[in-house]
């Protein structure tokens, strides 16, 4: 247990939409994480792994890819062994759900060049909710083995759905200059798009391509539809679709990306659009984006401030605050040994002094004046306990 923990927190992603979060910033290669409970959830879901990795690079067909080709409901019979496996009695604020954080479709530019371009997004979250969909290269009829809670559609924000728009023909996008020249280089052949587009996100200046289809007016169309779809695929209780996208900042050719996410409800998604790396390839400028759209749409998601006892002038902090130690003898109250359980521990630490600063100070060298966070605040998580009967 790390020191100055200041608290044991429950994980949990609530099924329905909530609208209380701000952005969520993980790695590009999160994919995902059961937020699980501090506690027994009763469900007899087999937990055998951390991950849940969706199998859609992405997958399917349009409507035609289902097997009774009905949109309305799984396949036959799934819907009762989703009841069954999926819904059992639990503790209120004890769940376990399953999702995936990273997934695209074909509104990112890589789908054409891969060779998916016919994985909608539609395809996507209904692949997730247990509907049967057509492999993409096989055309085999493919079907997760559990459908999972909560689905991140998390495509680059980088001409987000600018294929697809080219392939429709979209007259606000021919409009442009940098549409029309797109467009040219698309009728070649989608890789050779593809590859232009990766060079721009090396270096984009001076481009018509960036400069008129990175327009705020283009690009609100793309993420409008993006949140559309989010919005007609959440079942609250049941399924939740997180709006989001990817960040693919790739400076000298180095990977930064990021997935940003939120539980934003579609009203507060559409006041902002997906920060792209033709805005900025800087990760601050993305932070500082994230702050703004905060402040602007009320969107909020984190914890509640524990404190801050570091003296930046001496490197040095206290232990007033928090907890030096957490140690407990705890029963769950709803144990059931018939149900499967998980059980872990969030701890939260408090403010400690950034080791630059300390070296600042051997150095002779003020650390107000670095442009560096004088604290760092780490998080950790107990090693997992399962439970079978």
């Amino acid at each position: 247990m790390p020191k100055d923990a200041v608290a044991a927190t429950v994980g949990r992603l609530n099924a329905p939409r909530n609208p209380v979060g701000a952005m969520l910033v993980g790695l590009k290669t999160l994919q995902i994480a059961a937020v699980a409970a501090a506690a027994a959830p009763k469900t007899p879901r087999n937990a055998v792994a951390t991950a849940v990795v969706c199998l859609l690079a992405a997958c399917g067909q349009g409507r035609d890819a289902f097997e009774d080709g009905n949109d309305q409901s799984p396949a036959a019979g799934l819907a009762d062994e989703v009841n069954a496996a999926a819904m059992p009695e639990q503790a209120e604020d004890r769940v376990i759900l399953w999702g995936d954080t990273h997934l695209h479709t074909l509104n990112s530019t890589d789908a054409y060049e891969s060779g998916v371009a016919n994985a909608d997004i539609d395809t996507a979250f209904r692949y997730a909710k247990g509907f049967p969909v057509v492999h993409p290269r096989t055309g085999l009829r493919i079907r997760i083995d559990e459908p999972l809670d909560f689905l991140v559609v998390a495509d680059h924000a980088e001409m987000l759905g600018m294929f697809p728009r080219l392939r429709d023909r979209d007259p606000d996008v021919l409009a442009t200059a940098g549409g029309q020249e797109l467009l040219a280089l698309f009728e070649e052949g989608a890789d050779t798009a593809f590859g232009a587009l990766v060079r721009l996100a090396v270096d984009p200046t001076d481009s018509a391509i960036a400069d008129d289809l990175n327009a705020p007016s283009i690009r609100q169309t793309s993420w409008d539809a993006q949140v559309d779809a989010a919005e007609r695929h959440s079942d609250p209780g049941t399924f939740t679709a997180l709006n989001g996208w990817e960040w693919s900042s790739t400076p000298g050719g180095l990977n930064l990306h990021r997935v940003v996410f939120t539980p934003a409800d579609a009203d507060t998604a559409r006041q902002f659009l997906p920060f792209s790396n033709f805005d900025s390839i800087d990760p601050e400028d993305l932070w500082a984006y994230l702050r703004d759209v905060r402040e602007r749409t009320g969107a909020d998601g984190n914890l509640e401030p524990v404190g801050d006892t570091v003296d930046p002038a001496t490197s040095r902090y206290t232990n007033t605050i928090g907890a030096a130690e957490l140690a407990a003898h705890w029963r769950d109250p709803e144990f059931d040994p018939a149900a499967a359980a998980f059980y872990y521990v969030r701890v939260l630490e408090i403010p400690t002094p950034h080791h630059h600063v300390s070296e600042a100070l051997a150095l002779g060298l003020d650390p107000a004046a670095l442009d560096f966070a004088t604290t760092i605040q780490e998080r950790a998580f107990s090693s997992p306990v399962w439970y079978s009967p």
